[in-house]
C-alpha cells in the first residue's frame, strides 16, 4: 500500500510540475503575441507617418 501511495505522490508531482511548465509556456506565447502586436502597431504608424 505504501508502495502504491508513494507511486501516487510520484504521477501527481509530474502532473503538477506540467502543468506548471505549460502554464509557463502559455504566458510565455501569450507575451510574444502581445510583443508582436505593439511591434506591428509601431511599424504601421510609422509606415503611415511616411505615407502623410
Amino acid at each position: 500500500m505504501g508502495c502504491l501511495l508513494s507511486l501516487m505522490k510520484f504521477l501527481l508531482t509530474i502532473a503538477f510540475l506540467i502543468f506548471i511548465i505549460l502554464l509557463i509556456l502559455y504566458c510565455l506565447v501569450g507575451v510574444i503575441k502581445l510583443i508582436a502586436v505593439v511591434v506591428l502597431i509601431i511599424f504601421v504608424i510609422t509606415t503611415l507617418k511616411k505615407i502623410f
